[in-house]
């Protein structure tokens, strides 16, 4: 692909619609059809009807819960695997609570720079769930370890967290 031509694609990418946006994003047939039996660790932590967050990095999906039902279903990007060449920049696995939230933050690392990340919700030290306006690559693991979602898909999670959300990665 021309450099032009990815360029193009971008701006078309952000140029749709919230709700064709959503729909490329949100898949409620996989959250009906997701059946998994949910960690000790998190039904300690979510009582009542309160909202929860589950990332699949298996299925690069997020799923957000209101008490036991799946409310909503993502496609997300998370942390690339590591191999001989590549040090990882895996996601890392665990039950955690959301400490930090932002509906934007500037993020960096050693070679790379991306002000006004929007919707930025952390949950372990750096890493975060948070819309990605850089790529629409959803579905595979590019990220530098946090969950990258549509930037429509994370205002809509964002609405629903607050600190001491329960977020669930395996």
């Amino acid at each position: 692909m021309k450099k032009d031509e990815g360029k193009k694609m971008g701006n078309y990418y952000k140029r749709l619609t919230r709700v064709e946006r959503q729909l490329s994003q949100l898949d409620i047939g996989l959250a009906k059809r997701h059946n998994i039996l949910i960690s000790e660790r998190v039904t300690k932590l979510v009582t009542g009807n309160v909202a929860w967050i589950e990332v699949s990095l298996d299925e690069q999906m997020l799923y957000l819960y209101m008490g036991s039902e799946i409310i909503a279903a993502y496609h997300v990007s998370t942390g690339r695997p590591g191999n001989e060449r590549l040090i990882s920049m895996a996601t890392r696995k665990g039950v955690y609570k959301m400490y930090a939230l932002y509906k934007s933050y500037p993020m960096w690392g050693r070679d790379w720079w991306c002000p006004d990340v929007p919707y930025a919700m952390f949950f372990h030290r750096e890493f975060a769930i948070h819309g990605a306006y850089w790529h629409n690559n959803f579905g595979s693991p590019i990220s530098h370890g946090c969950v990258n979602m549509a930037e429509v898909d994370a205002a809509e999670v964002f609405s629903y967290v607050k600190k001491g959300t329960v977020v669930w990665v395996h």
